[in-house]
């Protein structure tokens, strides 16, 4: 991210600043088993964090009325930028041959 500097030194080339977003370093372990659960492991610079999974899987196959039922749920529960990449994956899941008229 490149920023100007406000005040007196607003006159000095432009410099690059970091902010922590871009410097932490996350990290995601995702262990997929067939005969169980998912798992789901992520590191926040080296430190185990909890996070919340959203799993958009149209092939387990549905209604329509409940995938926009269930994308609304989970959008609901989200920040606002997860929210929207939820709504867009949905979105994209509903062309799904799984996805059937109710």
């Amino acid at each position: 991210m490149t920023t100007r500097q406000d005040g007196p030194a607003a006159h000095s080339p432009e410099r690059s600043v970091t902010t922590a977003a871009e410097s932490a370093r996350v990290e995601v372990v995702v262990d997929r088993d067939p005969d169980r659960a998912v798992e789901v492991h992520v590191f926040l610079d080296e430190v185990p964090v909890v996070a919340e999974l959203t799993e958009v899987d149209p092939g387990r196959g549905w209604a329509r009325s409940q995938w926009r039922e269930l994308a609304r749920d989970h959008a609901g529960r989200a920040s606002p930028a997860a929210a929207a990449q939820i709504l867009e994956a949905f979105e994209k899941g509903e062309a799904s041959v799984f996805i059937t008229d109710d």
